[in-house]
């Protein structure tokens, strides 16, 4: 989710504000070295920035219990140019030793413009 820094849902950017994108994750399974990332990209797949958690799988949350739900943050300058964009959000850990993607979303913010 796309909010101001006051709170409120937006989904029509003006350049040169801050904002901050949002997300929920609810873990079913015990996971380890758990780290949280986003990332815009063009419509054509270009990516234009991103920001994670952790710089690597080592410095992540070290354990997060199963039936855990933990509220994720970025904030961001919007630079962008008029357009349309894609939003990823994904959790990255391990489980059975395995480095893996625990979940991973793709969301179309259609007409980011900026005034």
């Amino acid at each position: 989710m796309l909010l101001t820094l006051n709170g409120k849902k937006v989904n029509i950017l003006k350049r040169g504000n801050e904002y901050r994108y949002t997300y929920n994750v609810h873990f079913d399974a015990d996971v380890y070295n758990v780290s949280f990332g986003m990332l815009i990209k063009t419509i054509s797949g270009n990516a234009l920035g991103g920001a994670t958690t952790a710089p690597n799988v080592f410095e992540g949350i070290s354990q997060i219990e199963r039936n855990s739900t933990a509220q994720v943050e970025f904030r961001f300058f919007c630079i962008f140019n008029p357009g349309t964009y894609f939003l990823n959000a994904g959790v990255l850990g391990t489980m059975n030793h395995e480095e893996i993607f625990l979940h991973r979303i793709l969301a179309l913010q259609r007409n980011l413009w900026f005034f």
